[in-house]
């Protein structure tokens, strides 16, 4: 049973890629993308998006859960002004 649970979470979890923030200005970050096929991708992320304060040169992960497109921070730079 905890097999199906843990192959139905798989399922529904898919990395979407790294982004690294290049840009945030009046609301919206421009972030470069690379997929886990090598792919590269840039998009325009609203900060509303985002669960963190970030910066330019931060990283974010984009994953996809039941089809929505969450992210998560990680700082490159100081952890504790990163928060919100």
């Amino acid at each position: 049973m905890r097999e199906q649970v843990k192959g139905l979470m798989a399922s529904l979890i898919l990395i979407v890629g790294i982004g690294f923030v290049d840009l945030v200005d009046n609301g919206v970050a421009s972030v470069q993308f690379y997929g886990p096929s090598g792919t590269m991708s840039s998009d325009h992320v609203a900060l509303v998006s985002i669960p963190c304060k970030i910066r330019e040169g931060d990283i974010i992960y984009a994953f996809k859960v039941k089809g929505v497109t969450v992210y998560r921070c990680v700082s490159t730079k100081n952890k504790k002004e990163n928060k919100k």
